[in-house]
């Protein structure tokens, strides 16, 4: 049965018509690292190698992205005993990519190695010199989006891409007196929203690999423990992020009433300020939500979640919370097309990400066969794939990055 109002006219109708246009073409997705200031570029961690590396990963070119993220681990940090926190960053794209190559044994092994790490330097944030206060970002900094507005009363706030963090120990004399390797304090430039970032994806990863035994899983009952002793900054904004990490870790041990307040308190840094991370909270709160049936609070959180994405790029927060908030819209049985699908399917194309355009147009497939519309769903999906197939084949061989 048709939708009333959705797809009327012509074999396809006017929102087919739209859609199935922007599957044409070859598709890049713009290199995703950040600028750094030239006299640190080669000591930041992690590396500038690192973030153009997700240019084959958000190109869905995994195999190539996991040699790259390999290579850049085993240029990592090393202390006399272990690796250092950099290793949290490549563990975790490392284990994505064998996650999206259906290798989830070698995945779930990764996203150990990034959780274990982290609990081997558990304070490291009270290390990191972070900025006092946060201000709100300049107004060419916040992206409007063609899907709709946030609801939300937060702005997004500026901050550094680089902090430095004191490594080593000031204090060496017990060394001297008992022997031992001396560490020598010293300031290095670190990227720390992209170290929690890696952080808080390994502990979804793990926690959804893991399934019903994870709430059993000692290794996030260490997390919980560590997380809940508040190891950053007392009384300061970057106490946020500690948040969104523990409240992950609590949703993963099965405290999911604990994890609640913790997450909505993780969405702004400052009382104000949305940050990095916003979005990864947004969308776990979502699911919530969309796992206790209530589908009004998950489709907004799913939506604010792809709003804050965009204001701090996360494509793969982004995509995600574009399939959930088609997936509620199914599941709650709403008419039509899932509305955001074609305005953000165009604004995919604008930006040539094409792993997120190809995902919505999926989405979109699925919810014409929903509908009963399975001719116009199948001859989406062809188009999809011969595009695709077709872009593949006319791509250089030797990609530059």
């Amino acid at each position: 049965m048709r939708s009333q109002g959705v797809f009327t006219g012509g074999r396809f109708g006017p929102s087919v018509a739209v859609l199935l246009p922007l599957m044409g073409g070859m598709i890049s997705l713009l290199p995703l690292a950040r600028r750094v200031d030239a006299q640190v570029q080669d000591r930041t961690v992690p590396t500038a190698i690192y973030h153009a590396s997700f240019y084959d990963f958000y190109e869905g070119e995994f195999k190539d992205a996991l040699k790259e993220f390999q290579d850049q681990w085993r240029g990592a940090i090393k202390t006399p005993q272990t690796r250092w926190i950099d290793s949290i960053c490549y563990h975790t794209m490392i284990g994505e990519c064998y996650y999206h190559m259906g290798a989830l044994d070698e995945a779930l092994e990764h996203y150990t190695a990034a959780l274990r790490l982290y609990l081997a330097f558990p304070d490291w944030m009270m290390r990191v010199q972070f900025p006092p206060a946060i201000r709100p970002a300049a107004a060419g900094e916040v992206r409007p989006v063609p899907w709709g507005v946030s609801g939300r009363r937060s702005r997004p706030g500026h901050f550094p891409s680089s902090m430095l963090i004191g490594q080593g120990q000031l204090d060496n004399n017990q060394v001297f007196r008992q022997g031992g390797v001396v560490q020598m304090a010293q300031l290095f430039p670190i990227e720390v929203q992209e170290i929690v970032r890696a952080t808080t994806l390994a502990i979804r990863r793990r926690a959804e690999l893991l399934g019903p035994l994870a709430e059993h899983d000692p290794l996030f009952a260490d997390l919980i423990a560590t997380l809940s002793r508040n190891p950053g900054l007392p009384n300061h904004w970057s106490q946020a992020w500690v948040d969104v990490q523990l409240g992950l870790a609590l949703v993963a041990g099965g405290r999911v009433s604990q994890a609640l307040p913790v997450l909505n308190r993780s969405l702004v840094a400052q009382g104000e300020y949305d940050h990095p991370l916003t979005s990864t909270a947004l969308l776990e709160l979502g699911r919530l939500a969309l796992l206790r049936g209530e589908h009004d609070l998950a489709s907004t959180f799913f939506h604010e979640a792809t709003i804050a994405a965009v204001n701090f790029p996360d494509p793969g927060i982004l995509e995600e919370a574009f399939r959930y908030g088609a997936l509620v819209h199914l599941v709650a049985n709403r008419q039509g097309l899932f509305p955001p699908l074609e305005p953000a399917a165009q604004w995919a194309k604008v930006k040539d990400l094409r792993r997120l355009r190809v995902s919505l147009l999926l989405s979109a497939a699925e919810n014409l066969a929903v509908l009963g519309q399975t001719a116009d769903a199948a001859a989406m999906r062809r188009a999809i794939a011969t595009r695709f197939i077709r872009a593949l084949d006319s791509a250089p061989t030797d990609r530059k990055h």
